[in-house]
């Protein structure tokens, strides 16, 4: 080969190697080196983003999902403050950064700058603890996410985490007259009983009685002005109109085809209660102030009693079909617990300021004066000294709370007790009993918490968007048969059950 040639070869061999080290750097080195600058960033903020995240979530967050374990470090006794981690959340956004040159990775950061501002936002009105919707737990999930898009833009794998799994969810049961939601039950001034609550509310349309059953589907059915449907079977009832009182079966639209009058008691009856089914019923009216009568009803013929001399009557209906009837003549104060099957005998107590009653499993319970006092059932009478207001009664006996010591129950059943409620309980709290234990349920940011005496707190998923029971009541009472624990909850538009089934 000439010397001509062997230079032509050198120069075409160097052309070759700086054409592939061209190559080289344009097309692999510097992509990697601006990926690996791209994940440095992100890793940088990383860290700032995980001393929030330990200073809000503690450093064994109760789940995987940011805004379930804010909740749950918030309803733990622990003395953690909130403002402790303002700096921390003021600086999650991305600040001064160059061009990374990835479209991809830069429309990433532009997202979780957008979250980190809603975050840190939100959570100066969480510390503020502003009324109203909570909207922290939201954007803290919302912060993830946007994480979670900016380590894939940059190649990074997902990132694992030891905390335990995001929470089972609590059961959603909606109040619904078929499809109408109901957005308005009238609780207030209404106490649990052991098997649930019947109470009267509306939809968009209609008036409605309702039946909550710890357990079971709600029990939905339309009435009007003075018409009054059975516990437990709707199906039929009573309706009652100046000095008349009918009784018969209910259409869907709560008419009756074939109404029955009853004996006449006055120039004005009222009907107290409807119990039972057509078959086998009861009901309670009264000419107030006057007389009270009793018809047990046996399909289309019926055998009926009249009190007279009663100044003041009341009755308060448990969902199995059983009523404590409360009576007041001018010889004293009796209470009795009445049902389609027989009524029990009468209990004369003193006279004195006699409140709204329940009933347990076996009892009739109910406050006069200072005392609470339980009856009925075949057991002897149970009289202690009231610490506060009776709020219902379980499947055990009756709950009673205090305003001025909210964080004791007291709890009565063939004797009577007083609880504490277990540290971190918010005081507002729903408070029922399985098994004589005092049971405790909370909603806070989403997450349902169940707390039981001796035994650690269950939590449970929920719609951020539910609270607990009616705004304006201090207290409410859950509803347990046992097994599954049910509290009424709400919305800005319609009620609806939370159904928890905790593993005892």
């Amino acid at each position: 080969m000439s010397d001509r040639g062997r230079v032509a070869l050198v120069l075409g061999a160097v052309a070759v190697i700086a054409g592939g080290a061209g190559f080289y750097f344009i097309k692999i080195y510097r992509p990697n080196q601006i990926a690996r600058d791209a994940q440095h960033e992100i890793e940088a903020w990383e860290a700032r983003w995980q001393a929030a995240r330990d200073c809000l979530l503690g450093a064994s967050p109760g789940s995987s999902r940011t805004s379930e374990a804010l909740a749950i470090r918030e309803l733990s006794p622990d003395p953690w403050q909130g403002g402790s981690c303002t700096q921390l959340m003021a600086k999650l956004s991305r600040g001064d950064a160059p061009d990374t040159g990835l479209p991809a990775v830069e429309a990433a950061w532009g997202e979780l700058d957008h979250a980190a501002s809603q975050a840190a936002t939100a959570f100066a009105w969480h510390v503020a603890k502003v009324k109203g919707i909570d909207s922290l737990p939201g954007t803290l999930d919302k912060l993830d996410a946007a994480r979670a898009a900016l380590r894939a833009s940059a190649g990074l794998p997902t990132s694992e985490r030891t905390a335990p799994p995001p929470l089972p969810a609590a059961q959603v049961v909606p109040i619904r007259d078929g499809a109408d939601p109901v957005g308005k039950l009238e609780l207030a001034g209404v106490l649990p009983s052991a098997h649930g609550i019947l109470c009267a509310g509306t939809t968009p349309n209609r008036m409605v009685e309702v039946q909550l059953v710890p357990g079971a589907a709600p029990r939905v059915a339309r009435v009007g002005p003075n018409l009054f449907r059975a516990a437990p079977d709707p199906r039929w009832g009573a309706r009652s109109s100046g000095a008349l009182v009918e009784l018969g079966d209910f259409d869907d639209e709560g008419a009756m085809a074939a109404p029955r009058p009853l004996g006449k008691l006055g120039d004005h009856q009222l009907v107290l209660a409807a119990l039972g089914s057509h078959a086998a019923g009861e009901l309670v009216y009264s000419e107030p102030g006057k007389t009270v009568g009793i018809a047990h009803v046996h399909g289309d013929t019926w055998e009926q009693i009249s009190i007279a001399g009663v100044t003041r009557a009341g009755a308060d209906v448990d969902t199995d079909g059983r009523a404590v009837l409360q009576l007041e003549t001018a010889k004293g104060f009796a209470a009795q617990i009445v049902k389609p099957d027989g009524d029990e005998p009468a209990v004369v107590l003193d006279a004195g300021d006699a409140s709204d009653a329940c009933l347990s499993a076996d009892r009739g319970w109910l406050r006069l004066g200072e005392e609470v006092i339980g009856f009925g059932g075949g057991h002897p009478l149970v009289r202690a000294p009231i610490q506060g207001e009776l709020i219902g009664c379980s499947l055990d006996g009756a709950i009673a709370v205090a305003p001025e010591q909210p964080r004791e129950a007291q709890l009565c059943g063939n004797t009577c007790r007083t609880a504490q409620l277990p540290v971190g309980v918010p005081e507002r709290a729903a408070l029922t009993t399985i098994g004589g234990k005092l049971v405790a349920v909370a909603i806070h940011g989403g997450v349902l918490a169940m707390w039981r005496e001796g035994q650690p707190p269950a939590f449970y998923a929920l719609d951020a968007r539910l609270r607990l029971g009616e705004d304006d009541q201090p207290r409410v009472v859950a509803l347990s048969d046992g097994k599954t624990i049910d509290v009424v909850v709400q919305d800005d538009k319609a009620y609806a059950i939370a159904r928890i089934t905790p593993r005892w």
